[in-house]
């Protein structure tokens, strides 16, 4: 789907749809092709999870042109 610069999107769904495959594709071609960066929010994310998404995007070598921010439900 395309995103406009400076735009926002939201991936819904339940555990093991493929949320985080998509969510690494969608920052690393947005940082790689548009050199910019890159915020993402996960509320209700688990730790691992988190953790999980931390290390691909270290893996990818798109960590430093992004920001993580992580909130539990309650």
């Amino acid at each position: 789907m395309p995103l406009e610069l400076g735009g926002k999107a939201g991936l819904f769904g339940g555990a093991g749809v493929g949320k985080t495959v998509l969510l690494t594709e969608m920052i690393h071609n947005m940082i790689g092709r548009r050199q910019g960066v890159s915020i993402f929010c996960g509320i209700g994310e688990r730790c691992r999870e988190g953790e999980e998404l931390y290390r691909e995007m270290k893996a990818a070598g798109v960590l430093s042109d992004m920001v993580m921010i992580f909130g539990q439900m309650n």
